[in-house]
């Protein structure tokens, strides 16, 4: 995993360079990794520490930018990306113009620093994707930025405070990207943001999914199937391209597309499958597993999952993370993952994650009222609104009718597409008012805020896809680090994707249509036209049984009952086994309780 931190020295900072040089070796004393100093100017320290696997070496640009991480250019075959002529010829004198240029020909994980010499300001951006975080602090009047926000707990006189709406927002909207953290002395630059750090910070936000998606492909389904492929195969290639030993994470129509691709650019035997399963009814997806790792001649890694694998100790262990979890993830404890990688000498888990929403897996009917939405030709309009019935599950009348109301009475996209979000078994456990879906919004990346006007399938596809917030923190403490690598995620995947008609990501009636057509060569026909899926519950209910006395010791005098956040009568009455009353997940409280630990360990956290 891929770390820096940099310090951003200004007439302004009490900090000097000595100190800052002094504690980082004070970091460096009390971990395992080995910091190195990359850059070192009167005005900005870096340090970073990488295996040659993770990240090349960072790159300084003519005008003096330093590019952290991983950087592709969109070249055919996305190589490795370095500093392109092409760059200064192509842009103005200002680095809005130079950003603006990088987001339209590379992708990555990446994060760049300029600091104008003989000035105050500094200025950060961040690619448009997910990739690489950079959270921000401002100690000492020093700005400080980090991949990993807990390095900020070894900054001198450094105290943190919980912000709990972030818990609030994490329960109600997850994954869904914010515009802040969970703490209220971090923020963080987002994807696809340049800020400006002079006194008063000054934002801007260069790559727009909403105008991309106001912008759809015109093309052949067929053509278009054929982009899709070969784009997901480039990227697939570059993400593990420096990776000796990838472990890919099977399941379903997702997992099985990107093992295509898997396998398509890399060598046989540099990969290999683990498939996870339980003994419920829903929880054995082995059938479809073995089919699509024999279809690609790949090894199978068969792990039964295993509660008793589960340690909720472990968190008060775990990196901290800035925001709370999106998810606790019982699978990788109960499937042993960090140990599979460890025994096999794996340095990469690649995922499926995110095809539901990329791909186009969106609940309702919402592919017909895109299509008047957009003012499609009304020739089109029957079959549109037959599949969209059909994949919707409701009559063609009553589609018909929800069409006509969305050409002449549509109503405010994002407030309707927010409410549309199903609530999570989380949610009812809240105080509930505090559950406003309209004053979380608010709170969302602005690049998140469409027109009122805005298709709204598609705007569900871009408000669960674009600027993701994917936990970065999840190592498992006494195991080797390894990369998590999701390919439909990259920047060139979904932008394609967001370009795609709803309509046609639902033809015939069928999610991820064009996936399924672009891939059907390559998969099994029983991948192909899988629609089910598989469901972990069980592990997650037999985990709550076998710590129930711990979520109840956690939970019912915790923080998060005492500051108003949880209702004290429903978890106890959950905890206590009357959930029959409650459409409640025992997974919602294991998640609870894992944010509850981490509101703990910020509270004590700091240096004095």
């Amino acid at each position: 995993m891929y770390r820096y931190i940099a310090f951003s020295t200004t007439p302004r900072s009490e900090a000097t360079r000595s100190q800052i040089v002094e504690l980082m070796d004070n970091i460096e004393s009390c971990q395992i990794r080995k910091w190195q100093k990359i850059h070192d100017t009167h005005d900005l320290l870096i340090w970073h520490c990488s295996a040659e696997h993770t990240t090349g070496s960072p790159l300084v640009l003519e005008d003096g930018t330093i590019l952290l991480g991983k950087t592709f250019s969109r070249a055919a075959g996305f190589p490795e990306w370095r500093n392109d002529p092409a760059l200064t010829s192509a842009t103005g004198g200002s680095l809005r113009d130079r950003v603006a240029w990088l987001f339209e020909n590379i992708w990555g994980d990446y994060v760049g620093f300029r600091a104008s010499h003989g000035h105050e300001d500094l200025q950060v951006f961040r690619d448009p994707c997910w990739g690489l975080p950079c959270f921000h602090l401002c100690w000492r009047g020093t700005d400080v930025f980090a991949s990993n926000a807990e390095v900020f707990t070894r900054l001198p006189r450094q105290r943190f405070n919980i912000d709990y709406s972030a818990i609030v927002g994490a329960a109600v909207l997850p994954n869904v990207s914010k515009l802040g953290t969970g703490l209220r002395e971090v923020d963080t630059v987002l994807p696809g943001e340049l800020s400006t750090f002079s006194g008063e910070r000054k934002r801007e936000y260069l790559w727009d999914p909403v105008r991309l998606a106001e912008n759809p492909l015109t093309l052949p389904l067929d053509d278009i199937a054929a982009q899709l492929r070969t784009i997901l195969d480039a990227v697939t290639k570059a993400l593990t391209r420096r990776h000796t030993k990838i472990l890919h994470n099977l399941g379903g129509l997702d997992s099985s597309i990107v093992l295509a691709s898997l396998a398509e650019t890399r060598a046989s035997g540099s990969f290999a499958c683990v498939t996870h399963y339980s003994d419920s009814f829903r929880g054995d997806e082995r059938h479809y597993t073995r089919a699509m790792a024999q279809h690609v001649g790949a090894d199978l890694i068969e792990t039964r999952l295993d509660p008793s694998r589960v340690d909720l100790e472990v968190l008060e262990r775990q990196e901290l993370g800035p925001s709370p979890s999106s998810v606790f993830d019982c699978l990788q404890m109960a499937g042993d993952l960090y140990g599979l990688a460890r025994d096999h000498g794996i340095d990469a888990f690649t995922y499926g994650f995110g095809g539901d929403s990329v791909l186009y897996h969106m609940p309702g009917i919402l592919s017909a009222l895109d299509h008047v939405s957009l003012r499609q030709p009304l020739a089109q309009l029957p079959r549109v609104v037959l599949d969209a019935a059909q994949y919707g599950g409701r009559s063609m009348a009553r589609t018909a009718g929800s069409a006509v109301l969305e050409r002449f009475r549509p109503l405010d996209c994002s407030s309707y597409v927010l409410g549309l979000i199903p609530p999570q078994p989380r949610t009812q456990f809240l105080n509930q008012d505090l559950v406003d879906v309209g004053t979380l919004k608010a709170g969302l990346h602005p690049m998140l805020h469409p027109p009122k006007n805005f298709p709204k399938g598609k705007y569900l596809q871009l408000v669960t896809s674009a600027f993701l917030n994917i936990d970065y923190h999840l190592s498992q403490p006494g195991y080797p680090e390894v990369d998590r690598i999701y390919p439909i995620l990259a920047q060139p995947v979904l932008e394609l994707c967001l370009r795609l008609p709803t309509w046609q990501q639902v033809c015939g009636g069928i999610d991820r249509y064009v996936a399924r057509i672009a891939f059907k060569d390559r998969l099994p026909a029983a991948i192909v036209g899988r629609v089910s899926k598989s469901t972990p519950e069980e592990i997650y209910d037999q985990v709550f049984l076998k710590e129930c006395p711990r979520l109840q010791q956690t939970l019912l005098d915790g923080i998060l009952v005492r500051e108003g956040i949880l209702s004290r009568p429903l978890v106890e009455k959950a905890l206590a086994g009357q959930e029959q009353e409650l459409p409640a997940s025992k997974a919602a409280l294991l998640q609870f309780h894992d944010w509850e630990v981490w509101a703990r360990r910020w509270q004590s956290a700091g240096q004095p």
